[in-house]
């Protein structure tokens, strides 16, 4: 295990352990792409917020049931460790069920839904999943965006080995603190299950890794009320932890024949908050520059670099 639980500030562990959600602070300049067909362009435009659907209906089918399987595989490498080190010793089979037990229920109380963005701006394989085969643009929002949304960024994984030792490192941490604690699985110990719950979403197939995915993720509430459930966005925290906003009205969609819950999460227009700074066209994308500018200059945008992609594909 490479990872001390108890080397550190809280903040710092955390850093080390949960080292795939992004933090703000530490994104200045940074620019995040967001695939898209022209219409989809358009509303965000003119609406000014990014949709985040249910992970569970995402392309990769099993987008939520892959992170589940690194869990279990690097409980059973922790397991197998021969000789433990000391930090793991008496670690056990019911150690791991009562980790589950408050992971694997998850999704009856909150439900993560997303927005997809990517690190580079000219994939070609980008182009035709999710940009209209190539008609579309690719959007590059701002990091300090999302600092201004009650939303998560999390850095995708795709080495399976990696995601295999980052999930154990994370696990052994869980399991040394139980342990010094005296094994009381009180509030801590929940809290800490449901972000390995949530981390585990940075895992991600090997044969995506073409998209170099950046997750932006907020949860929404599963509420139950004499019989019935339903979705209710509780809104959130900003990266700042100084505002909290409200949340937005969980709609919903079809999609492939599927019922697919949204929320459309606002982010910040003004003359001090131009969250895009790069708008792609992709490698079929007829429009002209001026088309573009009169939408975004029309809806308030400026400062923006429009480019065209370097993609040979028609």
């Amino acid at each position: 295990m490479t990872v001390d639980a108890n080397s550190g500030t809280e903040d710092e562990v955390q850093a080390r352990l949960f080292k795939h959600f992004l933090q703000h602070k530490n994104l200045a300049g940074r620019i995040f792409y967001h695939y898209c067909s022209m219409e989809t362009f358009r509303v965000i435009c003119e609406t000014k917020a990014l949709r985040y659907s249910d992970i569970n209906m995402m392309n990769d089918v099993t987008e939520y049931a892959w992170g589940y399987r690194v869990f279990e595989d690097a409980a059973t490498r922790l397991l197998k460790l021969d000789p433990k080190p000391s930090g793991l010793q008496g670690v056990d089979v019911p150690f791991f069920d009562d980790v589950d037990k408050v992971m694997s229920p998850m999704q009856l109380f909150l439900h993560p839904v997303m927005c997809s963005f990517s690190k580079n701006p000219d994939v070609l394989s980008q182009w035709r999943s999710y940009a209209d085969d190539g008609r579309g643009v690719a959007i590059g929002f701002t990091a300090d965006c999302f600092a201004k949304m009650p939303v998560s960024l999390m850095n995708v994984e795709y080495d399976h080995e990696k995601q295999l030792t980052e999930m154990a490192d994370i696990l052994a941490a869980l399991y040394d603190v139980e342990r010094s604690g005296g094994h009381k699985r009180g509030e801590d110990f929940d809290g800490m299950c449901k972000e390995v719950a949530m981390y585990k979403l940075a895992f991600k197939n090997p044969a995506f890794f073409e998209e170099q995915e950046v997750r932006s993720l907020h949860l929404l509430q599963v509420k139950r009320d004499e019989g019935a459930i339903t979705l209710f966005d509780p809104g959130g925290w900003l990266s700042s932890r100084e505002n909290e906003v409200a949340g937005q009205p969980v709609k919903f969609r079809t999609r492939d024949g599927f019922i697919v819950p949204f929320v459309d999460i606002p982010f910040v227009v003004g003359k001090q908050n131009q969250p895009i700074a790069e708008v792609w066209l992709g490698p079929k994308n007829e429009n002209a520059d001026g088309n573009i500018m009169y939408l975004m200059n029309n809806n308030g945008f400026s400062g923006y670099q429009l480019k065209r992609s370097a993609a040979s594909y028609r």
